[in-house]
């Protein structure tokens, strides 16, 4: 399994399962294991320039299919899915500013930015999105600041390209 190569290599990596649509569990590709282990190193360098330590957020891969990564404010973690992770198996700028804008959400939630989100008035979808896209764009911009503290990345470059892709 994923979590017994990445504890033989001193890599604190699990693999989360989540069910299928039919109730069935399918488990992560020797791809997925080898591609969420070799994302660890730059993680950990993200990590250290947002003032965490190792043992405060989890790097954890989920199996499913979508090119989609997340931050888990409850049980504080950063999961990268394997559709994610098939199309980046190793760790080059687009899913470094990946991990890095998921530890954004991170650091917002240690300001409290992510309760500011969530405190919408209740059925107002229109100050709900506005509140999201402000969220998201300061993740963004704490993103480029890490992956430049971190030294891991043409902070420039990843910028332009992700508003080149999200307008």
């Amino acid at each position: 399994s994923c979590a017994t190569a990445g504890a033989a290599q001193g890599v604190p990596c699990k693999i989360a399962f989540i069910g299928n649509e039919d109730g069935t569990l399918d488990a992560p590709s020797r791809e997925a294991c080898a591609s969420i282990l070799s994302y660890h190193p730059p993680f950990k360098a993200l990590l250290k320039a947002a003032a965490f330590g190792e043992s405060d957020i989890a790097l954890l891969g989920r199996v499913n299919p979508r090119d989609n990564a997340s931050y888990f404010y409850d049980s504080k973690a950063v999961a990268i899915y394997t559709g994610k992770i098939a199309k980046y198996p190793t760790p080059e700028a687009a899913l470094l500013f990946t991990l890095a804008h998921e530890i954004g959400h991170a650091v917002q939630d240690r300001g409290g930015e992510e309760a500011w989100a969530q405190g919408a008035p209740k059925g107002d979808r229109e100050e709900e999105m506005r509140r999201s896209r402000v969220i998201e764009a300061h993740a963004d911009a704490i993103a480029a600041d890490l992956l430049e503290r971190a030294g891991l990345a043409d902070t420039k470059a990843i910028v332009a390209a992700q508003e080149k892709r999200f307008g």
